[in-house]
């Protein structure tokens, strides 16, 4: 039953990603997922404003309900029931029965399945089996007898073919996912209770007697646990942070976007996936494109969930870092250091050694306008324009004396590490040109060597070195991936994995209110 009320958690944290990359080339692609899923990717509503679209499949969903419907059976064993205590009188007296120490100790499910519609969830729990222990005494009181009659002993109360169902509803609310019950029941039509010790005139009077409250006991208190655990599971999606911080410039917003999409094979839940400046948040942004509803990996392997990912995001943090001045670097030290000296430019640009003899040298590398990202089925491309300021240092004075615009495009492939998204990058173009200068107009096709080796030896490193670190995914620390891999899409880019249940960190459960038994 908990099983139902947690995949939605399962599917919209996740966490601990084995690393896997896919190339420039790999054959695998994904499957024709917009003709498997028909008219449901085209609903103007899908995937409304998501950057990030994660999905779980049939197979994801199976794999959760039953992983998650052992771990509500081991909740429930051992559960404590109220006491009871019940008067009967006869003409010939009264007894004073009084059951204590009701424990269910045993229970399994044989089956269960979760329907998805429009109209929300339905959970349906079949061949429930419980074993309920207790003691039991009763006491018999008559004015005909001079002193009272007592006796105990055990029972044993056994339900093999019971029925558990809950119907909910799934939306978004503040940010995050509120689930509402709608229905819930548990029936254990058939239970047996078999008495120990005492005297066996007792037995049938004692079946008779307590056998229906046993039950709707026992029935109670299942349902109640479920209603609790709907409880905690919305404190838990309550808590959750709106934003994850990815360094101290910026976090990615992971607020929910829209209500979930239920589908038959099908959830998907869409988060913001912009990233924002922590000291300067601005207005949030619409991705331009929309991500198609039930995006899942439906090749021959396929994986319990699927997370799409928007060019929009990766282009978002650019924005984010560009405006931030994160974009600059002063390269002052190179392997080669000796090509920061006019002297080893003095047949790339002649007059500039001929200005500044042997004086050491500057490159001032500042973006001109924030990077664009793009997704397409050869991996991640990035281009950007920069303006590169050649500085000598002249009787420790810093002249700026030309200005080369460069237009730089990156590759980059993408991994999964822990629970980071991150990459590497390498250099796929570069062109110059001259943008002004103080010692006259050069041919930049000269200096297009050195500026290669300066952004493979320096910029390309720090590009990487950042890169490497990548930004989080939303996860909750209980679910790891499993032959995780990166495959790329026109716009987009899917992960696909499949998941391992570790134990889902849920806050303290509230003391169960027993009103209703």
């Amino acid at each position: 039953m908990k099983a139902l009320l947690l995949s939605i958690a399962a599917i919209f944290f996740l966490s601990h990603g084995a690393a896997a990359r896919i190339g420039i080339g790999d054959e695998e692609r994904v499957g024709n997922f917009r003709d498997f899923f028909g008219s449901a990717a085209a609903d103007p509503a899908d995937g409304a404003e998501a950057g990030i679209l994660v999905t779980l499949s049939e197979m994801g969903i199976s794999y959760v309900r039953e992983v998650l419907v052992d771990s509500v059976l081991q909740d429930l064993t051992p559960l404590n029931l109220p006491n009871v205590k019940r008067r009967v009188e006869w003409p010939i007296g009264i007894v004073d029965v009084e059951l204590k120490n009701i424990v269910i100790v045993y229970a399994n499910v044989s089956s269960s399945n979760v329907d998805l519609g429009n109209t929300g969830i339905w959970f349906n729990a079949s061949g429930v089996e419980t074993k309920v222990s207790l003691d039991w005494k009763y006491t018999y009181t008559a004015s005909l007898i001079p002193f009272p009659i007592s006796d105990s002993g055990t029972a044993t109360a056994k339900v093999n073919d019971g029925d558990a169902w809950l119907q909910a509803t799934m939306q978004q609310k503040n940010g995050t996912l509120s689930i509402q019950v709608t229905e819930c029941n548990t029936d254990l039509s058939s239970l047996d209770l078999e008495l120990q010790g005492g005297q066996s005139w007792l037995y049938q009077w004692f079946v008779y007697a307590f056998k229906g409250q046993i039950q709707k006991s026992v029935e109670s208190a299942l349902t109640t646990q479920v209603l609790a655990a709907v409880s905690r599971l919305n404190r838990l999606l309550l808590s959750l942070p709106r934003q994850l911080q990815v360094d101290t410039t910026s976090a990615v917003d992971v607020t929910v976007v829209d209500d979930p999409i239920l589908n038959q094979n099908y959830i998907s839940v869409g988060v913001m996936g912009e990233f924002v400046d922590i000291a300067s948040p601005s207005e949030r942004k619409h991705p331009p494109k929309k991500l198609p509803a039930g995006l899942l990996c439906i090749d021959s392997d396929v994986k319990m969930i699927t997370v799409a990912l928007g060019d929009y995001v990766i282009t978002s943090a650019s924005d984010v870092y560009y405006k931030a001045g994160r974009l600059e670097r002063v390269v002052d030290r190179l392997p080669q250091q000796s090509l920061l000296n006019t002297a080893s430019w003095r047949f790339l640009i002649p007059q500039l050694y001929r200005k500044f003899p042997n004086d050491d040298m500057l490159l001032n590398l500042s973006a001109a306008s924030a990077p664009r990202v793009s997704f397409s089925r050869d991996g991640i491309r990035a281009t950007t324009t920069a303006d590169m300021t050649i500085e000598v240092v002249d009787n420790n004075e810093i002249i700026p004396v030309a200005c080369i615009s460069l237009e730089v495009t990156l590759h980059a492939l993408a991994e999964i590490v822990g629970t980071n998204i991150t990459g590497e990058a390498s250099l796929l173009d570069l062109s110059l040109d001259l943008k002004w200068s103080t010692i006259g107009t050069f041919p930049v096709k000269f200096v297009e060597v050195a500026t290669r080796t300066i952004l493979k030896d320096v910029i390309l490193p720090l590009v990487n070195y950042n890169l490497k670190k990548g930004f989080p995914l939303p996860v909750i620390p209980a679910i790891e991936f499993q032959e995780a891999t990166i495959r790329y899409e026109d716009d987009f880019l899917l992960i696909c994995t499949d998941i391992r249940y570790t134990g889902l960190p849920l806050p303290p459960p509230v003391a169960p209110s027993w009103s209703t038994i």
